[in-house]
């Protein structure tokens, strides 16, 4: 492992040191941060959730990480670190390829065999970085004569495309790796894989506590928000490893723990957000009107915003989890002599998960006790469409 200390001493390829050439490195930064930017905002300025402002936020709250861990050991992040960290920050989710899909399936014998009307169905992003990774409901089916013969080859998953992209885009803007050398670029690669989003039904500990708002909370208490045998859907980043660099487990931690460093409001509406970014169909139904809409499809919009609102206590209380584990895990981390003091640090910044599984217990709560009080399907759907953030 290269110290910060000796890194600032580093010989670049110019034989200049990294400190008389900070002019160059930012110039060369900047450029690459300009042609990220331009395609987050070419491609999703229109979007709910993942538009560029979770981009910038992503290296926001990276950043704090990875300086938290500077401050109590500067020698565990080298200047590399922090050009990693932001670039991947920026460039992580520069490719989000979806395709929008009826509830129930519906292969069509066509190049991806899948509607692609995007006013139809729920979106279902290519998520992947390793072969096998993308769901094979979207990979293309193949046809002979009209009938099914097979699907495939797998398409390239968002995660491993925004890397490809984002290593094109530095090694042109600086093809001599004056900034972004190998070292630089191959933790680029990492860290983006690291970001990548797998999901599985798994059963929460018994020993689970959660404590907020003077309540202690157990297992017992979180059964009604879980599913059969106390597993809930645990959304983990799978190429998260103990053995990851600082840089990816920032920007990881960033994107998918946010739960742990935003308040009660603003977690809630990243909730709705993203909902409404998958729901092409629901938001295509409720701009025509809900009087427009049948009854029987204004009831599978209810149960589905209800699923959705109770689903969001099951993914907060899984990053809960899930970064207790990351941050005691961490190779590099553990390599400090300071390891117990880093750990506190990280701990005390993402302090926010316990509130936040209450608040959104509280929420599904009030909803339950509504849709018990309010049977009428277009009233129920006006109010959980204006809980979830819809104008209608």
């Amino acid at each position: 492992m290269v110290s910060h200390e000796s890194a600032q001493t580093e010989s670049t390829p110019n034989g200049l040191t990294l400190e008389n050439q900070e002019g160059r490195r930012g110039e060369i930064i900047g450029a690459v941060d300009i042609e990220l930017d331009r395609r987050l905002h070419e491609r999703f300025s229109t979007e709910e959730f993942h538009n560029p402002t979770h981009s910038y936020e992503v290296d926001e709250r990276s950043k704090r990480t990875l300086d938290a861990i500077k401050e109590v050991d500067p020698l565990l992040v080298t200047e590399d670190d922090d050009v990693i960290r932001h670039t991947t920050a920026r460039g992580h989710d520069v490719v989000i390829n979806y395709i929008s899909i009826a509830n129930r399936y519906l292969d069509l014998p066509s190049s991806t065999g899948l509607i692609k009307n995007p006013a139809y169905g729920n979106r279902m992003r290519f998520r992947g970085f390793a072969p096998g990774e993308v769901p094979q409901q979207l990979w293309p089916r193949q046809f002979s004569e009209g009938q099914p013969t097979g699907i495939g080859p797998e398409p390239v998953g968002n995660e491993r495309a925004s890397a490809n992209e984002t290593i094109e885009i530095v090694s042109r803007i600086d093809p001599n790796g004056e900034v972004y050398n190998q070292h630089v670029k191959d933790g680029i690669v990492e860290a983006i894989g690291a970001t990548y989003p797998a999901v599985e039904p798994k059963a929460v500990p018994s020993d689970i506590k959660v404590i907020a708002s003077d309540r202690e909370i157990g297992i017992d208490d979180l059964k009604p928000y879980l599913e059969e045998g106390n597993k809930a859907f645990r959304f983990y980043q799978k190429h998260l490893t103990p053995k990851s660099s600082l840089p990816a487990l920032s920007v990881a931690l960033g994107d998918l723990a946010y739960s742990g460093v935003v308040d009660e409001t603003d977690v809630l509406q990243k909730g709705n957000a993203e909902y409404q970014e998958t729901r092409d169909l629901t938001r295509y139904e409720l701009a025509k009107g809900i009087d427009q809409i049948p009854d029987s499809r204004k009831v599978e919009i209810v149960a589905d915003m209800s699923s959705w609102i109770r689903s969001q206590v099951q993914f907060f209380l899984w990053q809960k989890i899930n970064f207790a584990e990351i941050i005691a895990s961490n190779e590099i981390i553990n390599s400090s002599p300071k390891a117990d003091q880093i750990k506190q640090t990280l701990s005390d910044m993402y302090n926010k998960f316990d509130a936040n599984v209450v608040a959104a217990m509280d929420r599904y709560d009030e909803v339950q006790h509504f849709l018990h009080a309010v049977t009428d399907p277009a009233e129920q759907l006006k109010a959980l469409a204006a809980n979830l953030g819809y104008t209608v």
